[in-house]
């Protein structure tokens, strides 16, 4: 149904990875051999705003570059459904068919990708949810 990762912040690691320093911030979000981007979103999200409240037929992802937020995920077709806390560095893979909405937690800034598809407004769905399990 989803993934959530947090990419390490071991400079020497090679790969997807965070790099924290006096410097700043220096996140490597995407790092694949044999895929590509073609859709890439960027997004802000207030302290208690939602967005979402939908669903894709296709795979996509969130990254968090600052902030904390919920996700409530329910799978279209079994109604499994979960809320996750989504916070700085985390990144969500969300599958296909599984409707998502987010509300913020703390002012939260996002980076979002379709992967190797452009976005298509035909494969967004909506889908009300509740955050309440």
């Amino acid at each position: 149904m989803y993934q959530v990762d947090t990419l390490t912040e071991n400079p020497n690691a090679h790969g997807e990875r965070r790099i924290v320093g006096a410097r700043g911030e220096m996140a490597q979000i995407f790092n694949r051999e044999n895929e590509c981007l073609r859709h890439l979103i960027y997004w802000d999200l207030a302290a208690g705003q939602e967005r979402g409240h939908h669903y894709h037929n296709n795979p996509q992802w969130f990254y968090v570059l600052k902030g904390s937020f919920l996700v409530v995920l329910e799978d279209i077709k079994t109604k499994e459904r979960e809320v996750v806390t989504l916070k700085e560095g985390s990144r969500i893979t969300i599958s296909g068919g599984v409707a998502h909405a987010v509300r913020g937690i703390d002012p939260a800034l996002v980076v979002e990708s379709n992967g190797d598809r452009a976005y298509d407004a035909n494969d967004t769905f909506p889908y009300k949810l509740t955050f309440e399990i």
